[in-house]
């Protein structure tokens, strides 16, 4: 085997191995997204009786927007960890 031969086989192993680690992230991160989502509309669903201009405030009573920016940021963090693991 030339030295050649080898490189063009280490590119392929490296491009084969980086392809399936974004199709990794992306699919992660996607069912992450999804779920971020589901979030967000649980939240308006329920404050779907208050005016619009007073959402934020009734957002921040009884720590609803703090409540949602921490599982927000805990569903982040696990789907980082996720991709950062070997399958």
């Amino acid at each position: 085997m030339t030295f050649g031969e080898i490189c063009k086989q280490a590119i392929s192993l490296t491009q084969k191995d980086s392809d399936a680690s974004y199709k990794r992230i992306v699919n992660e991160y996607r069912d992450t997204l999804r779920k971020m989502n589901i979030r967000l509309q649980e939240l308006f669903a329920k404050l779907s009786d208050v005016s619009p201009e007073n959402r934020f405030t009734a957002a921040v009573q009884y720590n609803r927007l703090r409540d949602l920016i921490a599982a927000l940021s805990d569903d982040y963090l696990v789907a980082a960890t996720r991709v950062g693991k070997e399958p």
